[in-house]
């Protein structure tokens, strides 16, 4: 069973990003890939296809410069329908080179969304200096960390 402190994060930080998508501020939406089959490498699941699909919607529709992803196919998968449905380049990164992935995106000139997986996305909300919260657990696709990419010393 999901956490409800869950959905009303992900419910106020999707708010948040609709009444900030217009701001000159650059801000990552940190997000874990949509549902996904079994396996080394799956697949998305149909369920996890219609979230991948929502989900820049769901973020506010915010105009995005890039969205990143790791080589996973899931996260590929989750990347591609936000970059295809927001017109943002798609970019791959290395999930074990969080480190790199943080000192870029103080550079990118615009908004971007990096799609991770449970272990990564709250290490980088952490390097980006944002609370990382409760462990993301497994059944869990909905949690979005947004970050002031303005306000990063």
């Amino acid at each position: 069973m999901r956490p409800i402190h869950t959905l009303a994060l992900f419910a106020t930080l999707a708010c948040a990003a609709a009444a900030h998508a217009s701001d000159a501020d650059q801000h990552a939406f940190l997000i874990r890939h949509a549902e996904a089959g079994d396996g080394d490498d799956p697949i998305l699941s149909e369920a996890g296809a219609q979230r991948a699909d929502g989900w820049h919607a769901a973020l506010g529709a915010p105009e995005l410069f890039v969205v990143y992803a790791t080589p996973t196919r899931r996260a590929l998968q989750t990347a591609r329908a936000i970059a295809e449905d927001s017109g943002a380049e798609l970019r791959q990164y290395e999930h074990g080179r969080l480190d790199v992935l943080a000192v870029e995106l103080r550079t990118v000139p615009g908004n971007v969304v990096v799609v991770g997986h449970s272990n990564t996305t709250p290490e980088l909300a952490e390097l980006l200096g944002v609370e990382p919260g409760e462990p993301i657990a497994h059944d869990e696709h909905d949690r979005v960390y947004r970050v002031d990419l303005d306000a990063i010393p």
